[in-house]
């Protein structure tokens, strides 16, 4: 039994369902939830970019899969795509977050990544470069996938919020 289906319990919120039908959605939701671990992003982004080249089929379910992994891959990184203020908040609250695993990984005397070492990290540099090689490629591979103003929004507005990074590095 899954974490996901003992926490499902107390809601029931799809409790009138069949139970294979119960235990499909909770597997696609524990699959989604699992689509949002960075260990895994390569391989999340590989998959999208083979269908892609390969041919989309919508009634195909592991095309679906790997589309939905993809959307929630989008959903998870999103904040490099707000607005400017809000941008930055969640730069902040993400950074605060690795430098405490850093601090863990001190304690435990790990290696330390330098963006996860708030001792030499450079926020503004370190969330340029995480929207140079995640956060941008991810999105421009959506949108070319999904081409719609809103998708082209999105690009533009984590272009837009890459800029201002840039400003803030050269204060």
């Amino acid at each position: 039994s899954s974490g996901i289906n003992a926490e499902y319990g107390e809601s029931r919120i799809i409790a009138h369902l069949p139970p294979s039908d119960q235990n499909d959605i909770l597997e696609i939701v524990e699959d989604l939830i699992m689509a949002t671990d960075m260990a895994e992003h390569k391989e999340y982004v590989g998959g999208m970019k083979r269908l892609m080249a390969t041919g989309y089929d919508p009634s195909c379910p592991s095309h679906r899969r790997v589309v939905l992994r993809v959307a929630m891959k989008c959903s998870d990184l999103c904040n490099t795509a707000r607005p400017w203020n809000t941008c930055v908040q969640w730069g902040k609250l993400v950074l605060e977050e690795f430098w405490r695993q850093g601090d863990e990984e001190k304690k435990m005397m790990l290696d330390v990544a330098s963006m996860f070492d708030r001792d030499q990290c450079v926020p503004s540099k370190a969330l340029t470069g995480f929207i140079d090689f995640i956060a941008e490629p991810l999105f421009t591979m959506w949108a070319e996938f999904c081409d719609t103003s809103f998708t082209r929004d999105i690009c533009r507005q984590i272009d837009n919020n890459r800029s201002h990074w840039e400003e803030v590095i050269a204060v």
